[in-house]
């Protein structure tokens, strides 16, 4: 068992990896930035996650999402790792931790991805070509559990009859498509 946390891996693949999840940080900022200006909204209703949890200002959430957003461009670029990842994971905390009209299962993924890519990391010189093997083996864990229960919850009788994907298929596809019958 104590083999299992001294293990290393080649870190060109997870390095890749951290790119393309940082790059989609970038991306879900700017997201959040639409969506947390509805919620804080002071006409809008709240439902804080922790009631003790101050509420921000359009203008602290602003400074918050820069915040995220510089931190997932080092992340993204590779620059400061280990800050910038444990800076993104605590900002997205943070924004889950606001109001339960911000909590996005994806977004709680992404941030448990993101910690754990920073955890692989650690104690890692950057120019080393290894890092820890078992922050991605519970990263690979955490998918396999996903998407098990995505499939799971698949496994039902409008789903399998073909119903869910003939609803989100658009009708003005070529009609070899749909077979007029």
């Amino acid at each position: 068992m104590l083999k299992l946390f001294s293990e290393v891996l080649p870190a060109q693949s997870i390095r890749l990896i951290r790119r393309v999840v940082g790059a989609i940080c970038l991306l879900r900022s700017i997201e959040e930035y639409r969506v947390m200006s509805r919620v804080l909204n002071p006409q809008s209703m709240h439902f804080p996650v922790i009631e003790a949890l101050p509420l921000p200002t359009l203008g602290q959430a602003a400074v918050l999402l820069a915040l995220w957003f510089v931190a997932a461009l080092a992340f993204t670029m590779g620059w400061k790792t280990r800050v910038s990842g444990l800076l993104l994971t605590a900002t997205m905390a943070y924004t889950l931790m606001l109001d339960q009209q911000l909590y996005f299962s994806h977004l709680y993924l992404l941030c448990l991805i993101v910690f754990l890519l920073t955890l692989a990391e650690i104690d890692q010189p950057s120019q080393h070509n290894e890092v820890w093997r078992w922050p991605i083996l519970l990263l690979q864990i955490q998918l396999s559990i996903v998407y098990f229960f995505a499939a799971v919850t698949k496994v039902n009788g409008v789903y399998l009859s073909g119903y869910m994907l003939a609803m989100n298929l658009r009708r003005d596809l070529p009609a070899i498509v749909f077979d007029a019958q």
